[in-house]
């Protein structure tokens, strides 16, 4: 869906994604890496998207076992955009984790 003509469908897709459940890293990574070998400019940016609001989602509601994962699919992370976003989440989400202990 995140590949679909329609703007709409691809925003839904995104959202979806993000909001079933707490989105896992694994599947981040799977979508970054489809991203990564995509030159469908409808479908990276969804593909991105999806990857953001994901992780949102984890901010809010992850633990410090995606703080590891995170830490780990970051090191292999070559697009500056997502490494950027990666980074912003694990701050956040240590934080919160903190606050919480």
């Amino acid at each position: 869906m995140l590949n679909h003509p329609l703007a709409n469908v691809r925003e839904g897709a995104w959202f979806g994604i993000a909001k079933i459940g707490v989105p896992t890293v694994k599947i981040l990574q799977k979508i970054n890496q489809e991203r990564d070998n995509s030159n469908q400019p409808h479908f990276r940016h969804a593909s991105f998207r999806a990857i953001d609001k994901s992780l949102i989602t984890i901010e809010v509601y992850g633990t410090k076992q995606d703080v590891q994962q995170l830490k780990d699919w970051r090191k292999g992370v070559t697009d500056i955009a997502v490494m950027d976003r990666i980074d912003f989440t694990l701050a956040e989400l240590e934080y919160r984790l903190e606050q919480e202990e």
